[in-house]
């Protein structure tokens, strides 16, 4: 009878299992394929694929898209490639536009975290070491779930752990990014204290005032650079000053700046960006702006590469014929306590983001990466 039981104990576990994870099989490579959004490597043709469906996702045709994952290693790193179906380019974020009045930043519910519109495409990994059901417990709905902290600007919850772990949040904007060729390094973590009498918060690893309330949610420490800044002064629904123009007007005269559609696939994805360099600009000053009324001025000026913590991961985005194509790569091990060490049994999420500040398409079932 005990046998009967051990292996009814077996069965239930293995079910359990199946129903619960996928798999993703990590192989060892000798050739690490270049981080450069092509997936063109040869090396990429040996990679087992795991495809996981993914809904609820704002924009997004019927909310859903299918995310093709990859991944390799070489005892170092490990490389993982993402492609997924995204009927538009969007390739902006937050612009300023021109009016008779001045200047006003595209959006429609920024403050609020909100934005469906004037925004650009993104993907997250989440990574947790052992607790398949971290998707679930690491989110907290409501207008307010922390009793005596503030909500999230848009009032549907806060990301946050209740046990004392840290998950791994890699962050990767199609815009904000793309310049250093990096994603963001993040982590959801125990939710920060409630702030006193300003509803900004100080982030007790970089000392940076936090725009908004997020709780568990932070970017591990910056380093000396923060990546890029927003191009205006204070941000404001109405007119705002730009801290920087163009030398020259031809460096931002891209049409279809906002959204790029798919048909035909005559526009390659690289001859738009929703940024521009520093060194391409000079100070705004009242009175001399020659720049005509309906002109989109990027909001993103990059400051430098991603530092400390916040650089572990390179990667490389690009978007051809209604699909995107992004390569990551991190150190299996950083050394460092705000990150998941990647290893046999390692768990996955992904969340894909089409034009989107928050609502993104999600799946609930991990990847379990198997290193062989």
């Amino acid at each position: 009878m005990s046998m009967v039981i051990a292996l009814g104990a077996v069965g239930g576990a293995v079910a359990m299992d199946r129903l619960l994870l996928h798999h993703l099989s990590i192989e060892r490579t000798n050739t690490a394929p270049r981080i450069d959004g092509w997936p063109d490597d040869a090396v990429w043709n040996s990679a087992t694929t795991v495809e996981l469906s993914l809904a609820n996702g704002a924009n997004l045709p019927g909310g859903e898209t299918t995310v093709v994952l990859k991944g390799l290693y070489d005892g170092e790193r490990i490389y993982l490639l993402c492609e997924w179906a995204d009927p538009t380019h969007s390739a902006a974020h937050v612009p300023l536009r021109k009016t008779e009045r001045g200047w006003q930043i595209m959006q429609t519910a920024y403050r609020q975290a909100d934005e469906n519109r004037y925004y650009e495409d993104k993907l997250a990994l989440m990574l947790a070491s052992s607790n398949p059901m971290a998707a679930l417990t690491s989110v907290h709905l409501g207008t307010r779930p922390l009793k005596g902290e503030p909500g999230a600007p848009g009032g549907r919850g806060l990301h946050y752990t209740t046990d004392g772990t840290i998950l791994d949040v890699w962050h990767w904007k199609s815009v904000r990014n793309a310049y250093q060729r990096q994603a963001d390094d993040n982590f959801f973590g125990p939710p920060l204290p409630a702030p006193s009498a300003t509803p900004r918060v100080r982030d007790p690893d970089s000392g940076a005032w936090l725009p908004r309330y997020t709780a568990g949610y932070r970017k591990d420490p910056p380093g000396t650079y923060s990546g890029y800044e927003m191009n205006w002064e204070f941000f404001d629904e109405g007119w705002v000053l730009p801290l920087r123009l163009p030398d020259d007007p031809r460096d931002i005269a891209e049409p279809g700046f906002i959204e790029t559609a798919s048909a035909g696939g005559a526009r390659g994805p690289s001859s738009i960006k929703g940024w521009i360099e520093f060194n391409d600009t000079r100070p705004y000053a009242a009175g001399i702006d020659p720049l005509p009324v309906g002109t989109l001025l990027p909001s993103v000026l990059p400051t430098g590469q991603l530092t400390g913590d916040r650089g572990d991961i390179k990667a490389q985005g690009r978007w051809s014929e209604g699909r995107w194509y992004l390569e990551l790569s991190r150190r299996l091990d950083t050394g460092s306590k705000r990150d998941i060490p990647i290893e046999d049994g390692t768990l996955l999420w992904v969340a894909v983001f089409d034009h989107s500040q928050t609502r993104h398409a999600y799946h609930l079932r991990p990847v379990q990466l198997q290193l062989n």
